[in-house]
């Protein structure tokens, strides 16, 4: 039953360690592209200040704002799917 215990471990360790880096690194790269992504927004918002308020009214009544947040959202997602693919299917040596 005891030799049972090391051998299971020496299964289970190196699977855990993969998990958790791979989740690791990947919240570390959803972080970093959701700030990057949020500073964008913010950035083209400000730059509203030097529209005219007629143009700035159009801009905001087509849903301009709307529609930079679904695209770099979905472009988040994207790149966040892509890194974890690439962690997954990497073998376990390499």
């Amino acid at each position: 039953m005891w030799n049972l215990v090391p051998w299971l471990l020496s299964i289970a360790w190196p699977i855990a360690a993969r998990v958790l880096t791979q989740l690791g690194i990947g919240y570390v790269v959803y972080r970093g592209l959701d700030t990057a992504v949020t500073a964008a927004l913010d950035a083209a918002k400000a730059s509203m200040n030097s529209m005219p308020a007629d143009v700035a009214l159009l801009v905001a009544r087509f849903g301009f704002f709307d529609y930079m947040s679904i695209v770099c959202g979905a472009l988040v997602a994207s790149l966040a799917w892509k890194q974890t693919k690439k962690l997954v299917s990497k073998p376990p040596g390499g």
